[in-house]
């Protein structure tokens, strides 16, 4: 069945090189992953997962357990990217990977990499609960998207009182000193 898989990755890759002008890096990568997904899942058996990708699992969890700040989310994702690299069908990964992102403070890679589990796992027992994570991780990206959104609007305003325009965007926040004068050596008016 591997033999299979790895016919399925040769085609996705002369798609890939056919297709690339046609989509962005994560499209093309969103459907290569759905279509290796798609022939792993038909296999009976299902391929068979190396015991390498088992210790890069148990790397993974074990970096986030270990993960004390949102950075440190990233070793865990590093591993889980290995074990993708080689069972790119295997769900654990996905759904692992994807707890990494959010973690890692990373909403929309971590929305993908949930969805990415679901097509893997369909009939999953936590499917339900997933979808609502996927669905909360939309509303988060969302949120960071308008976010940054609004401070090009702040660049639009100029210079009044950045501070004060950020504040009121982040509600009752505390700008750190570092933060704060960064965004003013940024003015308009320098």
């Amino acid at each position: 069945h591997l033999e299979e898989c790895g016919k399925a990755f040769s085609n996705m890759q002369s798609f890939m090189q056919k297709e690339k002008g046609s989509y962005t890096g994560w499209e093309l990568e969103g459907l290569v992953r759905e279509r290796i997904i798609t022939v792993a899942r038909r296999l009976d058996p299902p391929p068979a997962v190396p015991e390498e990708v088992e210790r890069y699992m148990a790397h993974g969890q074990s970096a986030i357990k270990m993960a004390k700040k949102p950075e440190d989310f990233l070793k865990a994702v590093a591993e889980f990217d290995k074990a993708l690299g080689l069972t790119p069908w295997l769900a654990n990964a996905y759904f692992n990977r994807g707890v990494a992102l959010e973690k890692a403070g990373l909403a929309e890679q971590a929305l993908l990499n949930f969805k990415w589990y679901l097509a893997a796992a369909p009939d999953a027992p936590d499917a339900k609960e997933v979808k609502m994570r996927i669905y909360q991780l939309e509303y988060v990206a969302q949120q960071k998207n308008t976010l940054a959104q609004s401070w090009v609007g702040l660049w639009e305003f100029g210079p009044v009182s950045w501070t004060q325009q950020c504040t009121e965007l982040l509600g009752n926040t505390t700008l750190s000193g570092t933060f704060a004068l960064r965004i003013d050596s940024i003015s308009p008016s320098g």
